[in-house]
């Protein structure tokens, strides 16, 4: 796991979501999408070096079947972290999304009156 995925997991568990500032959230949030496109950026590096690896390994295979062994285990790893990420972003956006719609009830409640 990702030094950056796994501070938040420790610091901040689901059921603690509740318990964030507005910009806490909405900081962690920020942070988990940047750790999100640096992974998927590491992982389609890794992708990239797997395909010329195997394009260059074509004729004898077993000359680089170390080095192809070690990118997939690497870019499973990063697969891995990457999809954790994914469920924990999801978590951060519907506790966001779960806020903004608490308050546009009463947004309307007082916009109605306003009209009256």
């Amino acid at each position: 796991m990702s030094p950056m995925l796994s501070s938040m997991s420790i610091s901040v568990g689901a059921h603690d979501l509740e318990l964030l500032s507005n910009r806490a959230l909405c900081e962690l949030l920020e942070r988990a999408e940047s750790e999100e496109l640096s992974l998927s950026q590491t992982r389609h590096r890794l992708h990239e070096q797997i395909d010329a690896l195997e394009m260059r390994s074509a004729n004898a295979p077993e000359e680089h079947a170390a080095e192809l062994a070690d990118l997939a285990r690497r870019e499973r790893v990063v697969s891995e972290e990457r999809l954790e990420l994914h469920r924990r972003i999801a978590d951060l956006r519907l506790e966001k999304h779960g806020r903004l719609d608490s308050l546009r009830a009463p947004l309307r409640a007082v916009a109605g009156r306003a009209t009256d």
